[in-house]
């Protein structure tokens, strides 16, 4: 929320500190869910990344696979950023519709 280049967006700094295995406790969906209800109003203009655009980042997903990903988890009724993450974890190269729905059944349990 800082006024330049110089500070570093709170998300994409807790991502890269969970990636080398610090600060792991931190529910990275509770700080998106901060982030777009809280922060983001306070701003006067936009500026950084959106909590979208940190996800797709951090969970090495590729926007092509954008619309099974949508479909899949409003049919399933499951949180997109979960389902996001899941899949990708398994496979961020190619995933097939059936692991979309596969690992939407288990967020669900």
């Amino acid at each position: 929320m800082g006024r330049s280049a110089g500070n570093a967006q709170t998300e994409i700094l807790i991502i890269a500190l969970k990636r080398l295995n610090l600060f792991t406790n931190i529910d990275i969906y509770k700080l998106y869910e901060i982030s777009e209800k809280i922060i983001h109003p306070l701003m006067i203009k936009s500026q950084g990344l959106s909590a979208d655009e940190v996800h797709i980042g951090y969970s090495k997903f590729h926007t092509s696979y954008n619309q099974i990903l949508k479909s899949t988890a409003e049919s399933y009724g499951v949180p997109l950023k979960k389902l996001m993450k899941n899949v990708s974890e398994i496979n961020c190269l190619n995933p097939e519709k059936i692991l979309f729905q596969t690992e939407a059944d288990l967020l669900k349990k």
